[in-house]
C-alpha cells in the first residue's frame, strides 16, 4: 500500500522549493548587476563562488520531488 504525503507535508516541500527559486533568483540578479563593475577583493571572492552555490542549489531543488 502507497502512503501519499498529506498537505502539511506537499506545502512545507512546496515552500522549500520556492525559498530555493528565490535564492537562485537572488544570486543571478547579483551577479548580474555587480558583474562589470569594480569590485573589491572580498566582493569578487563572493562572486566567484555564486555559480558553484547556484549549481548546488539547483541541485537540491531539483531533486525535491514526491516519490510515488
Amino acid at each position: 500500500m502507497k502512503i501519499k504525503p498529506n498537505n502539511e507535508f506537499t506545502n512545507a516541500i512546496t515552500k522549500i522549493k520556492e525559498s530555493l527559486n528565490n535564492s537562485i533568483s537572488e544570486i543571478d540578479y547579483l551577479k548580474n548587476k555587480y558583474i562589470n563593475q569594480e569590485l573589491t577583493d572580498y566582493e569578487k571572492n563572493y562572486l566567484e563562488h555564486f555559480d558553484c552555490i547556484k549549481f548546488l542549489l539547483t541541485e537540491l531543488k531539483n531533486d525535491i520531488r514526491y516519490k510515488d
